[in-house]
């Protein structure tokens, strides 16, 4: 559904991105896994068209593509309730206004968001609901495509598995493509396919989930997948 050929991304003199070539195809989930700085958000950017290529090629299959951010405040007005920002969602959509109800309702209740916050404003929810609320407003647009940048990275083990079970079933019961950024590779191990590692810039490893598992090929995958061991260890 969108395709990357020969990417690069240049800021002055820095580059960014170099030979960038991924794939983000439909009915799959595909990680785009790497350290912090190593370029994932950059390459996220691009694929929903807030940044141009310096070079190369994006080639987008449909324009119904919708990004959660790492920080959920950004997906919200401030001095709107969540229930007006779910609204806002449906606006452009061609719904009438009198069916908005009946889209909204079950998308909170399969999020298992309580009813006491549905009218709530941002900063009277917690982190967990706030990005369970920018998952529905995604959710809503019925979109095609759907990336998450680092989604769970601030909030607590909890949270994140919840986060990653709504995830889940949301790729289960819906056809649609989503791209995962994270830099942790046990994150979405329940359900991932296809995985790109970037390092500076550069994809240095592309396969399939169990193969990069069980037999990473570059040093620099083989260190992430330990340092992601190391971590969940810790959690328990």
């Amino acid at each position: 559904m969108i395709e990357m050929k020969n990417v690069y991304q240049q800021y002055g003199n820095d580059v960014v991105l170099h030979d960038i070539h991924c794939r983000v195809t439909k009915g799959k989930v595909t990680a785009l896994i790497g350290e912090s700085g190593s370029g994932k958000s950059t390459i996220a950017e691009l694929l929903v068209s807030l940044r141009s290529p310096t070079s190369g090629k994006i080639e987008r299959h449909t324009s119904s593509i919708q990004y959660i951010y790492q920080n959920p405040e950004r997906s919200f007005n401030p001095y709107w309730t969540m229930w007006a920002s779910m609204e806002e969602a449906l606006r452009g959509l061609k719904y009438p206004k009198k069916q908005w109800q009946a889209e909204i309702v079950p998308v909170l209740q399969q999020l298992e968001l309580p009813k006491d916050t549905w009218h709530a404003l941002p900063h009277e929810c917690s982190g967990g609901q706030k990005q369970r609320f920018a998952i529905a407003r995604a959710l809503l647009q019925r979109p095609d495509v759907l990336i998450a940048d680092e989604m769970t990275s601030a909030l607590d083990p909890e949270n994140e598995k919840k986060i990653i079970q709504y995830l889940k079933q949301i790729y289960e019961s819906r056809s649609m493509a989503i791209l995962y950024i994270t830099h942790r590779f046990q994150e979405l191990s329940s359900f991932i396919d296809d995985v790109y590692v970037l390092k500076e810039g550069r994809i240095v490893e592309y396969g399939m989930y169990e193969r990069v598992m069980s037999q990473p090929k570059h040093s620099y995958t083989k260190k992430l997948i330990e340092a992601s061991t190391y971590f969940e260890r810790k959690r328990k």
